[in-house]
């Protein structure tokens, strides 16, 4: 349960199961369907609740920089692949889950796609925290999203992190020009914004 959860190194607040919970049981309301996936999975334990929700024939993408720390741009903390992996086995989802270790900035959305064999359902972005690369991420995270996916952003009004709030307003304000999608913000809670 959410006890074994708190010993897997990183953050993840628990009163956000309920809401992912909520988010899930809507999209399955709706017959939305998509993969699960992540930006930034540090050990995994934000990776394992959404991983959790799949429902068969789901997919689960991972992508972090891994042990590449000269993408770490601003020491938010690049993952560990063995630990990553070691969290998936020890909470029994490690199955269809595909890792793309990269600069999530660099990724390509047809790249993504791959990866997750479709479109994608619930993403959470908790890659490098510049401004850029929240832009960047973002950008990736619309062009990559199913029609009633939801995108779940970290850190989004926390004061240490100000590149992720000015990446967001640039994404909201900026994006929707050509072929951009633009994601909107519906929801503020738990230092997440849902996009």
């Amino acid at each position: 349960g959410m006890v074994a959860l708190e010993t897997v190194p990183g953050f993840f607040e628990p009163a956000l199961l309920p809401v992912l919970a909520a988010l899930d049981a809507r999209q399955r309301d709706l017959d939305v369907r998509g993969a699960v996936g992540e930006i930034g999975v540090y050990h995994g334990r934000s990776f394992v609740p959404l991983a959790l929700l799949r429902r068969e024939g789901e997919a689960a993408v991972a992508v972090d920089c891994f042990e590449e720390q000269q993408h770490n741009r601003d020491e938010s903390g690049c993952g560990n692949e063995a630990a990553f992996n070691a969290t998936l086995e020890r909470f029994c989802c490690a199955h269809d889950v595909v890792s793309v270790a990269c600069d999530s900035t660099q990724l390509a959305p047809a790249d993504l796609l791959a990866a997750a064999r479709g479109p994608i359902r619930l993403l959470s972005v908790d890659g490098s925290h510049t401004e850029e690369a929240v832009l960047a991420d973002l950008s990736l995270a619309a062009a990559a999203l199913a029609g009633g996916g939801v995108v779940i952003l970290d850190d989004a009004v926390n004061a240490d992190w100000p590149g992720v709030v000015s990446g967001l307003a640039r994404h909201v304000f900026e994006a929707g020009e050509g072929e951009d999608r633009r994601l909107l913000p519906f929801a503020l809670g738990y230092n997440k914004a849902f996009l």
